[in-house]
């Protein structure tokens, strides 16, 4: 933008620590002197009055101190500066801004409440841009950002775009935040295209930027269907999800059930195994226990057999035993009359004559009498005499076997005279 100024020369100043300017012969002189002291330009805008400001307060380094003629030149306090770029809202802005260095707007009586009143800061905050810009003071720059910044967000893309189509409708090419502001502001509409769809706004199609607007709309709705569409894809997608990641645990669940129930199985199995194996060891206790009873039976009816067998011999030897005795009480009582007889034959005295019994001189009647004539040597030193000859007794020499034989522990049977001796008893025998 073109600044419209009677006649313009530079200022040789230097900024202070607070930011006012000083002259040179000031400098010089090491007085300090009061901004306020400086002379008055009379700046006039495109609405509004005219506003007085102190040409201390000015930036050396912005475009409106090469508006300042020198004080030299002519009366300074009749020195005027059009800036008909600028509106009044935003020449408030501007001069607060020089005076206190802070950013505040006018504030009125009828300012309206609500989006509105938003609508209208932004506006100014746009004007203060474009005009901080164009006058090179960078400190209200950066305020303006900011406070475009805070209000673009309460503010509908269809608003901003009305705004800078009349306060900045040609963005020059050096200014690079500007288009990433309209981008954000862009992205902040199709992030929710359908709530900004819903903001009420007149469209007169005769108008150029309307058209533009119309296009907008257009493609805000087309991309909130689009996004809806997409957004029930997401949804049913999500279900879809839902349902697979369902069907993954169920059929995990199934497979670790499935692998608990094999596990089980397999226990199970090794259990019948274990009590196939404890069963046929037990069958194999129970067949040997038979065996073992099977063999102490056997044992048993043995010893039975062989007590009976025991008990017949027993009884056998018993029967012999009293027989025999009785013969032998039979034989010892013939022996004591033989001896009697052969007593009486030999010598008829019955005793020595010392009185002593005189032995039987035959050897038959001594074992007669004694049981036995083995190792038996007659008392007398003189030859013994001949036993006289009897009859063949065939019942006495089977009864000298059967001594013998008893003697030497080979006694098998007994053989007694018609009588027959066996296990089972005494038989007659006819």
């Amino acid at each position: 933008m073109d600044l419209q100024f009677q006649s313009a020369q530079p200022f040789a100043g230097s900024t202070t620590d607070n930011g006012l300017n000083k002259t040179a012969t000031e400098m010089n002189d090491g007085l300090g002197k009061s901004p306020f002291s400086s002379p008055i330009l009379t700046l006039h805008f495109q609405t509004g009055p005219p506003l007085k400001l102190h040409r201390d307060f000015i930036p050396p380094s912005s475009r409106l101190s090469l508006l300042i003629p020198a004080p030299s030149s002519f009366d300074i306090d009749s020195y005027h500066i059009s800036l008909h770029h600028i509106t009044s809202d935003a020449a408030h802005v501007l001069m607060q801004y020089l005076y206190t260095g802070k950013y505040q707007v006018l504030e009125t009586p009828r300012q309206p409440l609500g989006p509105q009143s938003a609508i209208a800061a932004f506006r100014t905050a746009i004007q203060v841009y474009v005009a901080s810009r164009d006058l090179q003071i960078d400190g209200l720059v950066s305020l303006a950002k900011e406070e475009i910044h805070m209000l673009g967000e309460r503010v509908d893309i269809f608003s901003i775009i009305d705004i800078v189509k009349n306060a900045y409708p040609s963005p020059t090419a050096d200014d690079t935040w500007f288009p990433s502001f309209m981008k954000e502001r862009l992205d902040a509409a199709l992030a929710h295209p359908m709530l900004m769809l819903k903001t009420d706004i007149p469209v007169a199609i005769s108008d150029g930027m309307s058209i533009v607007k119309f296009i907008i709309k257009g493609v805000l709705q087309a991309y909130g269907e689009r996004l809806e569409d997409l957004a029930r894809t997401k949804e049913e997608a999500a279900v879809m999800e839902a349902v697979l990641a369902e069907k993954e645990t169920i059929a995990e669940l199934m497979e670790a059930e499935r692998e608990e129930m094999e596990a089980e199985r397999e226990a199970m199995k090794a259990e019948r195994e274990a009590m196939k194996a404890e069963r046929e060891t037990m069958t194999a206790d129970r067949d040997g226990l038979l065996g073992r009873l099977d063999r102490v039976e056997t044992e048993n009816a043995q010893i039975v057999a062989e007590k009976a067998e025991m008990a017949s011999k027993m009884q056998a030897l018993t029967s012999c035993a009293v027989f025999h005795r009785s013969r032998t009480e039979e034989a010892k009582g013939s022996a004591q009359k033989a001896i009697g007889h052969s007593r009486i034959t030999e010598n008829p005295t019955a005793g020595g004559a010392d009185g002593s019994e005189h032995l039987p001189s035959s050897p038959s009647l001594i074992a007669l009498r004694y049981g036995s004539v083995k190792h038996f040597t007659p008392p007398s030193d003189s030859e013994p005499e001949s036993p006289p000859k009897r009859k063949k007794d065939k019942k006495g020499k089977a009864r000298r076997r059967r001594i013998r034989q008893r003697k030497q522990g080979t006694l098998l049977s007994l053989s007694l005279p018609r009588e027959k001796f066996t296990t089972g008893g005494v038989h007659s025998v006819n």
